[in-house]
């Protein structure tokens, strides 16, 4: 490798794992199963649910047909960068993905209220004013203060680092990010109120695995370090913003379920970015 050169990614072909006998039926198509499996679960739905009820109604369209756009996905779209546990479900979460995004851009013409409604359509205790605690409000270092901090966002910190790590492979750009992080909590405390926090109340774990990003090492790099810096630091931003906004608690099954899907969207994402970043 020369010398000031980026380490750079090596190009994975989707079917350099099919050497397995004992796996050759997962390396084969299943079109036509897949297109009968669906067919008899669309007739289950049609004729065995119960119709009265509009909002089950809606509920069993809507993932009826999500289903069927993920198989879709799964038998049309191009194998990503990852061949393991099988492409096919790599396939499925681009798919998913494309869902997420058709209906962020749903939620992006809605004003505050109509989001907010949009929300009681998946569970009808959600559209009312949340709570907001501040972790700021008694800072002495005691056993009783430390205990009451120690919330779900404790959880959620360590396993967003360690999701992180997986996927960004670098100790350097994970720091940045952390330290860009609490920048951005001291700035926004005005409007969330549990970024306000005490002086001792910070903790990071370590990656052990690392891409070179090498940001340094030309002007293209830079800018797509800090491009990589800005989307990551808006992701967990939009965690506290949907609580803001939206009014739905973090402890919801909507948000860990989007939170869930935004990790194993970020896994082939970020991979497939760092082979652009170094094979330009």
């Amino acid at each position: 490798m020369a010398k000031g050169s980026i380490k750079a990614s090596p190009r994975i072909s989707p079917d350099s794992d099919t050497s397995d006998p004992t796996l050759s039926f997962f390396n084969k198509p299943h079109t036509i199963t897949l297109l009968v499996s669906t067919f008899l679960f669309l007739l289950y739905v049609a004729f065995y649910t119960n119709d009265t009820d509009e909002n089950i109604n809606n509920k069993w369209g809507l993932g009826a047909g999500s289903m069927v756009f993920i198989i879709i996905g799964i038998v049309l779209f191009r194998d990503g960068p990852f061949i393991r546990p099988h492409p096919a479900m790599w396939r499925a979460v681009l798919a998913m993905n494309v869902l997420y995004e058709m209906g962020l851009i749903y939620i992006l013409f809605q004003n505050k209220a109509s989001a907010r409604g949009t929300m009681k359509f998946f569970d009808s205790k959600l559209g009312i004013p949340l709570p907001e605690k501040s972790y700021a409000e008694n800072c002495e270092f005691t056993p009783a203060n430390v205990w009451d901090g120690i919330d779900i966002f404790v959880l959620a910190h360590s396993l967003g680092w360690f999701g992180k790590a997986l996927i960004l492979r670098d100790n350097l750009i994970c720091w940045i990010i952390s330290i860009f992080f609490e920048l951005c909590e001291y700035s926004l405390e005005h409007q969330l109120a549990n970024f306000a926090e005490c002086w001792w109340d910070h903790f990071t774990p370590h990656s052990w695995t690392s891409y070179e990003w090498a940001p340094t090492r030309r002007l293209f790099n830079y800018f797509g370090f800090v491009i990589l810096i800005l989307a990551f630091t808006l992701a967990e931003l939009n965690v506290f913003y949907l609580k803001y906004l939206l009014w739905v608690p973090p402890e919801h099954y909507l948000v860990i379920a989007r939170l869930s899907l935004i990790f194993l969207f970020g896994i082939p994402c970020v991979r497939e970015y760092y082979e652009f970043y170094s094979n330009p």
